[in-house]
């Protein structure tokens, strides 16, 4: 692919989600200059910067993610890991844990509401129990996978084959024993 023609459709993207979502209209030459510089190409990576901004509740925060987002997918995915990390229970930890773990093993894109919710009830230190079971799969699953994991119609897969990487050399103990 041709990287100018890339970044100026990255550009083009960027333009509409600022003029769609008013709360950016302040940030549009800090957000378009942050884009010019660190984007490198990667429209997924243009693509999570707005929807972190999009998610922050003040306009001092939006700033404050704007300028500490991290250039690289590596580092977006650890950033937002580390700072979800914090927020979740340990049973909420364990389940992301498990799954990264049945992503890594899935050789194709697997149904939230049946086969997904139905490995994450499997644990190997029990046997299988309706109370473990998800109440709210996708949401649960969107929450604690997010950014590593995208979702199409009611299937579940990584957003991209570098996450499998990321996951497996990760050290924040992403994958340790529950």
């Amino acid at each position: 692919m041709d990287r100018a023609a890339v970044e100026a459709d990255i550009r083009l993207f960027v333009e509409r989600e600022v003029n769609r979502d008013g709360s950016l209209e302040y940030l549009r030459t800090a957000i378009v200059g942050k884009i010019a510089t660190t984007a490198q190409g990667m429209f997924l990576w243009a693509k999570m910067m707005l929807e972190y901004l999009k998610a922050a509740v003040t306009p001092r925060m939006q700033l404050d993610r704007l300028e500490r987002f991290p250039p690289g997918l590596g580092a977006v995915y650890d950033t937002f890991l580390t700072e979800t990390g914090p927020t979740l229970s340990k049973e909420e930890l364990s389940i992301r844990r498990r799954l990264f773990l049945l992503m890594l093993d899935a050789a194709r894109a697997l149904s939230v509401e049946e086969e997904m919710t139905i490995a994450l009830t499997l644990r190997s230190s029990r046997p299988p129990d309706l109370k473990d079971r998800l109440i709210k799969p996708l949401a649960t699953t969107r929450r604690l996978g997010w950014p590593l994991i995208g979702w199409n119609q009611g299937s579940i897969r990584f957003i991209h084959a570098p996450v499998q990487e990321f996951i497996t050399s990760h050290d924040s103990g992403l994958l340790t024993s529950d």
